[in-house]
C-alpha cells in the first residue's frame, strides 16, 4: 500500500515537473517573440526614422507617394510625388511614378533631407520642419548636403553630366542663402573641362572638404583642387 502511494506521489511530481518546465517553455518563447518586436526593429521594418518627438515616414495616399512627418502626434504631408498605379503599360507606369528615398533629420532635427527618384531622374530636397516648406531643392541629378551640428550652415555639391550641373556650394540658414561658391573661386574653372566634383565632412573636426577636378578633351588632368570649408570659424581655409 506504501508502495501504491509513493509511486503515485513520484507520478504526481513528475507530472507538475512536466507541466511547469512546459510552462516555463512557453513564457520564454512568448518573451523572445516579443523581444523581437522592440522599437528599433519596428521602426526599420515600417521604414519610419525618428528625432526625439518627432516622425516621418513613406506612404501612398490618392494615387500619390507622400512623406508623413507626424510631430507630437500630429501628421503633416511634408511631401508628395506621382504614383501612377492606372496605366496598363508598365513603362508609361514607371514613367509618371516617384518615389522618396534616404530619408533623413539633421542634427537638431529642423529639417528633413530626402531622394525623390523616378525614372532616369533624381533630386535632392529638404523640408524645414519648423515652417512646413521645401527649403532647398536640387533638381538636376540630385547631389550630396551636409548640416553642420549648428544648422546654421548647410553644405552642398554636385557632379552631373548628363544635366551640366555642376555646383560647390556652402548656404547660410534657414534661408539657404548662398555663402560661398566654391567653383567661382577655382582658378581657371570651366564646365566645359569635364568637372568631376565631391564633397565629404567631417563631424568631429566640423569641417567640408570639397575635391574639384577638370580634364581636357584629350582625359588630361587640367585642375585638381582640394578645398577646406571650417563650420566652427564658417570660412574657407585653404
Amino acid at each position: 500500500m506504501q508502495i501504491q502511494t509513493k509511486s503515485r506521489a513520484r507520478i504526481v511530481i513528475g507530472v507538475l515537473i512536466l507541466v511547469l518546465i512546459a510552462s516555463f517553455t512557453g513564457w520564454l518563447a512568448a518573451r523572445k517573440k516579443s523581444d523581437i518586436k522592440t522599437p528599433d526593429n519596428l521602426i526599420k521594418n515600417q521604414g519610419i526614422i525618428v528625432h526625439g518627438n518627432i516622425s516621418a515616414y513613406t506612404s501612398t495616399r490618392d494615387n500619390k507617394n507622400v512623406i508623413v512627418i507626424n510631430q507630437n502626434g500630429i501628421e503633416t504631408i511634408a511631401d508628395s510625388v506621382p504614383n501612377d498605379t492606372q496605366s496598363p503599360d508598365e513603362y508609361e507606369r514607371a514613367l509618371h511614378t516617384q518615389n522618396f528615398f534616404k530619408l533623413q533629420f539633421s542634427q537638431i532635427g529642423n529639417y528633413l533631407q530626402y531622394t525623390v527618384g523616378g525614372y532616369e531622374n533624381s533630386e535632392l530636397r529638404v523640408y524645414d520642419i519648423k515652417n512646413k516648406k521645401l527649403a532647398f531643392r536640387n533638381d538636376n541629378g540630385g547631389g550630396h548636403g551636409e548640416f553642420n551640428a549648428q544648422e546654421k550652415l548647410y553644405f552642398f555639391c554636385n557632379s552631373d553630366d548628363f544635366s551640366g550641373d555642376y555646383v560647390a556650394r556652402v548656404y547660410e540658414l534657414p534661408e539657404f542663402k548662398i555663402k560661398l561658391d566654391l567653383l567661382k573661386q577655382v582658378p581657371g574653372f570651366s564646365k566645359s573641362f569635364l568637372p568631376q566634383i565631391s564633397c565629404s565632412f567631417d563631424q568631429e573636426k566640423n569641417l567640408a572638404t570639397f575635391g574639384i577636378k577638370t580634364f581636357n578633351a584629350d582625359n588630361q588632368l587640367k585642375i585638381n583642387k582640394v578645398y577646406k570649408f571650417d563650420f566652427n570659424s564658417g570660412e574657407l581655409i585653404n
